[in-house]
């Protein structure tokens, strides 16, 4: 089982990627977490998008070679396409079962407020918001409206439905 969790800050989608590796006895993986996702988006806003699109597939190959055959992604190839121009995508596939959490712009705010990293603004977060909803439309991947959600409940709900 490979399944990854993706879509903007504050999406829920680290709370529900953690949760249901542990109800599923998945590893659980965040290959661009820290240094490495700072990287990746220093590279991309650099323009240098051959070198970038090779940084976050090592990181993605790495974080699954340590994982083994059953992992949970929190962030993957749809992070990486909403940074990299299209003619980069290719290198992705195939895709992996992506699932992307999505929140209304209140929720976003106040919970990056909660962190204490509101961004660069409502406009920035709203263009994030919006730009992986297109993605998850493009390639048909669930769009799960995090905006009410128990993370319990919900992350119960997915294990039990990806491991069957």
């Amino acid at each position: 089982m490979i399944v990854a969790f993706d879509g903007h800050d504050g999406s829920g989608k680290t709370s529900l990627a953690q949760r249901v590796a542990d109800l599923s006895g998945a590893a659980y993986a965040r290959p661009f977490g820290g240094e490495r996702g700072e990287r990746l988006f220093a590279l991309a806003s650099a323009g240098r998008y051959e070198e970038a699109n090779r940084h976050a597939l090592a990181c993605v190959r790495t974080a699954q070679l340590g994982a083994g055959d059953a992992v949970v992604f929190d962030r993957h190839w749809m992070t990486v396409f909403t940074l990299l121009p299209e003619a980069y995508w290719d290198a992705w596939s195939p895709l992996p079962c992506t699932i992307v959490c999505s929140t209304d712009l209140d929720t976003t705010l106040s919970r990056l407020g909660e962190r204490e990293r509101r961004g660069a603004g409502e406009e920035n977060h709203e263009r994030w918001i919006a730009l992986y909803r297109s993605l998850a439309e493009r390639f048909g991947c669930e769009i799960l409206d995090t905006t009410r959600t128990n993370v319990e409940e919900t992350a119960r709900a997915l294990a039990a439905r990806l491991t069957a």
